[in-house]
C-alpha cells in the first residue's frame, strides 16, 4: 500500500508506458489492474453523504484525510484511462472526482479551493492549478462548456491571488488569514 499521491505518480508512470508501448499487453494489464487499485482508496461517499462527487483518501484503506489536489491526480488518471481504453466509465470516474474537487471552493478569499478537506485552512497553487487541467480535459472530452468556464474561473482565481507579479512566480499558499507562503 502507498498513499494516494505517489499511487497516482504510478498510474501516470503507467500511462506513459502504454503510451510508448500500446500494443504491449503486460503494461495494458497492468495499467488496468492499477486503475482497479484505486478502489482501495475511495472513501465510498457519494453527494449524498458528503461533499459532492466521489472522493478518495490519502491512506490505503479509504480512510483518513482527503486532499483535494491528490483527487486532481485521481481525475487527471481516470482522463488518461480514458484516452487509452475509451471506456466510458473511466470518464464517468473523472467526472465524479471532478465534482468532488470543485465542492472545494468557496468564496472565502474570493474563491479557490482548499488543500485539505478536514482543516480547510490554506488555498494552495497544488489544489487549484491541476483543476484548470482536469477542467479543461474534462470540456475536451464532453464538449461540455461548462467545464471550460469553470478552467477560466479557477485559473483566473490563482492567477490573482497565488501569483507573484514582480517574478510571475507562484506561491505555495494562502491561508484563510490572507498570509500569501
Amino acid at each position: 500500500p502507498a498513499y494516494l499521491w505517489p499511487y497516482s505518480a504510478y498510474l501516470a508512470a503507467l500511462h506513459s508506458s502504454v503510451k510508448n508501448a500500446p500494443t504491449d499487453r503486460r503494461t495494458l494489464e497492468a495499467y488496468k489492474k492499477a486503475l482497479e487499485g484505486l478502489a482501495a482508496y475511495d472513501t465510498g461517499r457519494n453527494a449524498v453523504q458528503g461533499p459532492g462527487g466521489r472522493s478518495y483518501a490519502a491512506s490505503y484503506g479509504g480512510r483518513g484525510d482527503v486532499y483535494y489536489d491528490d483527487n486532481m491526480w485521481v481525475a487527471l488518471a481516470y482522463l488518461d484511462a480514458y484516452a487509452v481504453f475509451g471506456d466510458p466509465a473511466y470518464l464517468t470516474g473523472a467526472r465524479q472526482t471532478a465534482d468532488y474537487c470543485s465542492s472545494g471552493w468557496d468564496d472565502v478569499l474570493g474563491g479557490g479551493i482548499y488543500w485539505c478537506e478536514k482543516t480547510k485552512d490554506t488555498k494552495n497553487t497544488c489544489s487549484n492549478a491541476p483543476m484548470v487541467l482536469v477542467s479543461v480535459r474534462l470540456y475536451e472530452a464532453t464538449g461540455d462548456r461548462a467545464y471550460l468556464e469553470w478552467a477560466e474561473r479557477i485559473y483566473n482565481w490563482t492567477r490573482e491571488n497565488l501569483r507573484d507579479p514582480s517574478d510571475g512566480l507562484y506561491y505555495d499558499k494562502l491561508d484563510t488569514a490572507g498570509t500569501l507562503y
